[in-house]
């Protein structure tokens, strides 16, 4: 379970809606997500956990293991007093990454349309194909995209890898760090701080 520390240190706490919403490691369909997201909610009051993850912005990209396990020394040095583990890790399977108790919302990329309640189905269709599938054409204007690239109003994105620092005790890397972690993987990269 994550916590977004960034979003409560930089004041920015939203409250959490009764939307649909998901952990980053969970694989499963959007109607799932909806009866997820309410235990969540029970979860949130007990216990409170944030990760700093980085994926690749191209689903399919993966690392070799000898640049992820310099990635995650790197991000160690970045997060010095995380109370959880740093790592990478590797799926068989694409997996959607959002933000948890973040959850804010999607948006068309090309007109700025909510089109949350079509993504719920898209997302279903998707599952179906395991994620290997995620072309979409937006219902608002006709857009031709993917899932991966809609405008997600608090960062998400699926991939096959990812770094991620449990409860990093940091406010937010800078854009230097983030740099250097792409250096290190040799991909591009998209930063999702979780919040459970």
């Amino acid at each position: 379970m994550a916590v977004d520390r960034s979003r409560i240190a930089l004041g920015r706490r939203q409250p959490i809606r009764p939307r649909i919403s998901g952990y980053g490691f969970l694989r499963t369909s959007a109607p799932r997500f909806a009866a997820w997201h309410q235990t969540l909610l029970t979860l949130s009051d007990a216990m409170s956990d944030n990760w700093l993850v980085f994926i690749p912005t191209d689903p399919e990209a993966l690392p070799s293991r000898a640049a992820a396990d310099r990635a995650v020394e790197l991000l160690k040095t970045f997060v010095p007093e995380a109370y959880g583990e740093v790592l990478a890790k590797f799926a068989e399977r694409t997996v959607f990454h959002c933000g948890g108790g973040n959850w804010s919302g999607v948006i068309c990329p090309k007109c700025g349309t909510d089109v949350e309640g079509w993504w719920m189905d898209a997302m279903d269709k998707a599952w179906a194909s395991e994620f290997k599938n995620l072309s979409v054409t937006t219902p608002c204007c006709r857009h031709s995209t993917t899932l991966n690239d809609l405008n997600y109003v608090w960062p998400a994105g699926f991939s096959r890898f990812v770094l991620e620092a449990m409860n990093p005790n940091i406010r937010q890397t800078t854009a230097e760090q983030d740099r250097a972690l792409s250096e290190a993987l040799g991909l591009k990269l998209r930063k999702i701080w979780i919040h459970i």
